[in-house]
């Protein structure tokens, strides 16, 4: 990560974000546009659902997750935020519609700040940055859609492998991942919330996992030992 008096030029995680080829070409309209950095301390609440978004964030340092909260005070956890990534993304999209959902800070978390109308603007500004949001659009939807078929139609261990290929996927695309490992903050109580399960399933899952030498998650580190057979347990369809 950048020092704080870096600049956007030398923010590794922005040249790999959604509005990366702007930042390339021409790192002042980033500059221009930011109105600050902010750090949030974990497990706080960013957004609510139902907020109407006026600007976004852009994640320089940290982890974070969508939500819904349900009726009886359990919650389904929709996706995770990783660095790079923008918060509330589909605001992007729909700049106009209230939030469909909350965001919690996973771990603490170093974001920038950027008004949501100028920003939705200079998104548009070239055929680069045109294809980049729409790249990055197809890449959500593609994750999306992969968590439905699984959780509707897969079972315990299959969600599982297929959420660790994912995540590791997008990681590795960040420069995230030292090889075959990398710094995963989820609890077990997480991957429950997120995948539909227990976490008596979870920690079975993960002992099975480790038995077979797929994978280890210990002290915050995912290893993923064996991508074959993992990607075998995950039974895409």
């Amino acid at each position: 990560m950048s020092s704080v008096n870096s600049g956007c030029q030398a923010c590794v995680m922005g040249s790999l974000s959604i509005y990366g080829p702007t930042l390339r070409r021409q790192v002042s309209a980033i500059e221009t546009l930011k109105t600050g950095r902010r750090e949030f301390p974990a497990r706080r609440r960013i957004f609510r659902e139902g907020d109407k978004i006026t600007e976004i964030f852009t994640i320089r340092a940290g982890w974070a997750f969508r939500y819904r909260e349900l009726s009886d005070g359990e919650r389904q956890i929709l996706s995770f935020f990783i660095p790079g990534d923008i918060i509330p993304l589909e605001s992007v999209w729909m700049p106009n519609s209230p939030l469909l959902y909350s965001v919690k800070s996973l771990t603490n978390l170093a974001v920038c700040a950027l008004p949501l109308p100028s920003f939705c603007k200079m998104l548009q500004a070239s055929d680069e940055q045109i294809r980049e949001v729409e790249n990055a659009e197809y890449r959500f939807l593609h994750s999306l859609y992969g968590r439905f078929v699984h959780m509707g139609r897969k079972s315990a261990r299959s969600r599982m492998a297929h959420f660790f290929l994912d995540i590791e996927a997008r990681l590795r695309r960040r420069g995230l991942t030292e090889g075959a490992t990398m710094f995963f903050p989820l609890r077990q109580e997480h991957l429950a919330d997120s995948l539909g399960l227990t976490t008596t399933h979870v920690n079975r899952s993960l002992a099975k996992f480790r038995s077979e030498g797929i994978l280890t998650l210990e002290r915050q580190v995912l290893s993923i030992l064996d991508r074959q057979e993992l990607a075998k347990a995950s039974d895409e369809p």
